[in-house]
């Protein structure tokens, strides 16, 4: 799971993720999600933690990562905020409060399969073609009832 040491943590609605925590940490996390990040909401310049998806519900179904799908969380001081963004598959998430970018990810990924992963070829730019050819490859849609990719 992104190859260094990692704290899972499962959310309510089925998402599911992890904090990588960098190899030389010391630190022990035995406080709530908010406190992964520095308290400070800083981090040292040039510093960054990962976020790993399993899982992410989508209505009816389940869009599944395998292997999980490792994004980076970094602190931008000009702007005072946490971000994840990875054009490649069109995320682009931002918040003040580090503990809320995993349900941004969970409201932002599942209109971005509804956009890009099961619209018509025709109806995309190039560059949208791009996304939902990345979308497809990092995530396979199960469906509740049927129980099948």
């Amino acid at each position: 799971m992104c190859g260094r040491k990692t704290l899972q943590i499962f959310f309510a609605q089925q998402m599911s993720l992890a904090f990588i925590l960098p190899q030389s940490s010391s630190k022990k996390i035995t406080t709530p999600v908010v406190d992964v990040m520095p308290e400070s909401n800083s981090l040292p310049p040039g510093s960054s933690t990962t976020v790993s998806i399993d899982e992410v519900p989508l209505a009816g179904a389940t869009l599944r990562a395998n292997p999980p799908l490792c994004l980076t969380v970094a602190w931008c001081a000009e702007q005072n905020d946490y971000s994840i963004i990875r054009p490649d598959l069109g995320i682009h998430v931002f918040s003040r409060i580090a503990s809320e970018l995993p349900n941004e990810l969970q409201e932002l990924i599942p209109i971005l399969w509804n956009e890009y992963a099961i619209a018509s070829d025709s109806s995309l730019s190039s560059a949208a073609r791009q996304v939902k050819a990345n979308l497809l490859q990092v995530f396979q849609k199960y469906d509740y009832a049927s129980q099948t990719a």
